[in-house]
């Protein structure tokens, strides 16, 4: 008699609740198959991230050893303009007389009150 109603109450409560675990379980099965598409992006993300890094080292170690092979021409250079100096230094009198022959020369050059005539300036 009084059984029946109770024992039908009690099928639909565990009917009830069997749904809503298994409605929870859909969502947490959703939650993180979204969990793992947003992980295989971020793995994405971090590859291209560790190329990018990559990359800007090879170009960093390229623009250091640029940069080393300019110091070392640089380098070079004033070696060179070194030992020019210490060959000019070494002509210093030739240098001299020749300065002296240069102011020479201007002073022959025509006064700036006088007009220049053509030859004169080819000289100059």
């Amino acid at each position: 008699g009084g059984a029946a109603p109770v024992a039908m109450d009690s099928a639909s409560v565990v009917r009830d609740l069997l749904r809503s675990r298994i409605d929870e379980s859909n969502r947490l099965q959703s939650q993180l198959n979204d969990a793992v598409g947003r992980l295989a992006e971020l793995s994405i993300a971090v590859e291209e991230k560790e190329f990018e890094l990559k990359t800007l080292r090879m170009s960093l170690d390229a623009e250091q050893k640029r940069s080393g092979m300019y110091e070392e021409e640089l380098r070079k250079m004033q070696q060179l303009y070194q030992h020019m100096l210490q060959a000019a230094a070494s002509h210093a009198p030739l240098r001299r007389h020749t300065s002296a022959q240069r102011l020479n020369a201007a002073a022959a050059l025509p006064s700036s009150g006088s007009v220049a005539s053509d030859s004169d300036l080819e000289e100059g």
